[in-house]
């Protein structure tokens, strides 16, 4: 299945004349060095969010700006030195083609790099085109809305938790809600809204822990482990995002007790030991397996307050370890949700 339009976009950049082009985008997707041999030299620079233009950096890790080793443009980094798109980084550009695949939960940070890219483009005159692209379970939204004292990078606009708008909705979104005067173009995606709710075919990893489909599909659930550290959600490796794990877990009662009430938010758990990838010496993990049950029910934050309060309730002492309340208040962008998982004893 073809999940972007990049002969749309090629024609649309004809017809916008002979200026300069920047492209916000990153490896896994090919539209960067298409419209470097469709355009040569009007392709002016490259601008890359967090992990980098090759995907290698790790979460949070900044990176620095750098000559492309084979097109020889350069690739500025929104997620080094600066988050916000500069004049000496924008200078003599016409038009900037953002190509991010998202997955359309509020605190994964391309949203945050588009939207101040969007930003500074208005200012500038300079024209935006979205290259849309599909996302797990489309126009599927759950979770709380960001309360305005939690804006932040990773809450950087007023929409749930998983607001489920693919890159030209969110686009849009942000042109509308903000007044911006931007010339904005959305190359439509040829993936339709119902074929988001199964895997599909040239799903490319967006992130080095977002290996497939399933992770991405399932990072809205177990996302709050980077905040519960004392459970492991295999970052990285072969069930990345996919498994919460501990040494300790009761896995086999936990997906018992829990199964039924999951089922009724679209997912399953299978009881699972696995090394994980991501706890010093890959220690064998007893964990609970999420399965997306490929329904068209998808309530990912209201599985994942589920899933964590039992842990809670469970294990009070050990999920207290390393446990950070304001990173959950910052993923959700409220402190409602936590008032709903938190019953230390």
């Amino acid at each position: 299945m073809d999940i972007v339009d990049i002969s749309s976009l090629i024609s649309l950049l004809k017809r916008k004349g002979e200026g300069r082009i920047g492209v916000l985008s990153q490896q896994s997707s090919p539209v960067a060095g298409m419209l470097i041999r469709e355009f040569q030299e009007r392709v002016k620079c490259l601008f890359s969010a967090e992990h980098g233009w090759c995907g290698f950096a790790a979460p949070g890790e900044k990176t620095s700006s750098s000559i492309h080793p084979v097109w020889g443009v350069m690739v500025h980094s929104l997620y080094g030195e600066t988050r916000r798109p500069t004049d000496e980084m924008l200078e003599g550009l016409s038009t900037v083609v953002i190509d991010l695949q998202d997955l359309g939960a509020r605190y994964y940070t391309y949203l945050a790099s588009f939207k101040l890219m969007i930003e500074e483009c208005s200012k500038r005159s300079i024209g935006v085109v979205v290259l849309d692209r599909p996302i797990p379970f489309q126009g599927m939204s759950d979770g709380p809305m960001r309360e305005e004292e939690f804006s932040s990078f990773v809450a950087p606009i007023n929409v749930p938790m998983r607001h489920g708008m693919t890159p030209g909705e969110c686009a849009r979104f942000i042109v509308k809600t903000m007044n911006l005067d931007a010339e904005l173009d959305v190359i439509a995606s040829p993936v339709k809204k119902e074929d988001t709710f199964s895997p599909w075919v040239n799903f490319m990893p967006p992130s080095p822990s977002i290996a497939n489909w399933d992770s991405a599909a399932l990072y809205p659930v177990t996302v709050l482990t980077e905040a519960f550290r004392a459970v492991d959600c295999d970052r990285g490796g072969a069930f990345s995002f996919r498994i919460v794990g501990a040494e300790w877990l009761d896995n086999e009662s936990l997906a018992e007790s829990l199964n039924e009430e999951m089922n009724e938010y679209g997912f399953s758990l299978l009881p699972y030991r696995y090394k994980s990838s991501f706890v010093a010496d890959h220690p064998v993990m007893r964990g609970v397996l999420i399965k997306v049950n490929g329904s068209r029910k998808y309530l990912p934050v209201k599985a994942s307050v589920l899933l964590f309060s039992e842990l809670v309730r469970r294990y009070p002492e050990e999920m207290k370890k390393d446990y950070r309340p304001d990173w959950v208040d910052k993923l959700a962008g409220t402190r409602s949700l936590r008032k709903l998982i938190e019953n230390f004893e």
